[in-house]
């Protein structure tokens, strides 16, 4: 589920797989199709948190994430799910940031090794910072390591 005004990078577009990049996810390039995708991405999120539906839409994305975790996912497939970050892919350890994961039914794994281009990376840095940026408004409600 995206939550936040950045967009994210790994997006599914069925008719075109990346190579090294399980199908059908492909790293989103910064051209207008991408442009257009990410403020589609961003309004579609604003209204949700806007409208009755964000619960329904909360709740759906709840049952998708467990039946993600609880399946196992097809050797070409992957999905995205928020995990608590040991560093992969440069992000702060300790943020909850979406990850490529994919499953066996038991046990879920971080991809390691998806390709990040420059723009791709700019969406990333974003969302880590806005993260950083609510972690830093309520550190005082968080418990002491």
């Amino acid at each position: 589920t995206i939550r936040t005004s950045a967009a994210p990078h790994l997006t599914p577009l069925a008719t075109t797989p990346a190579p090294a990049l399980p199908a059908p996810y492909h790293t989103l390039e910064h051209d207008d199709v991408s442009d257009a995708l990410c403020s589609f991405i961003e309004e579609a999120g604003g209204v949700a948190r806007r409208n009755h539906s964000s619960a329904a839409s909360a709740a759906n994305a709840v049952v998708d994430t467990v039946r993600a975790l609880t399946t196992p996912t097809h050797p070409d497939d992957c999905f995205s799910v928020a995990v608590c970050s040991q560093g992969d892919y440069g992000i702060e350890k300790g943020l909850i940031f979406s990850h490529p994961t994919r499953s066996d039914g038991q046990r879920w794994e971080i991809i390691q090794g998806v390709p990040i281009n420059e723009f791709s990376r700019s969406k990333i840095t974003a969302t880590e910072n806005e993260l950083k940026e609510e972690k830093a408004l309520v550190a005082d409600l968080l418990p002491k390591a």
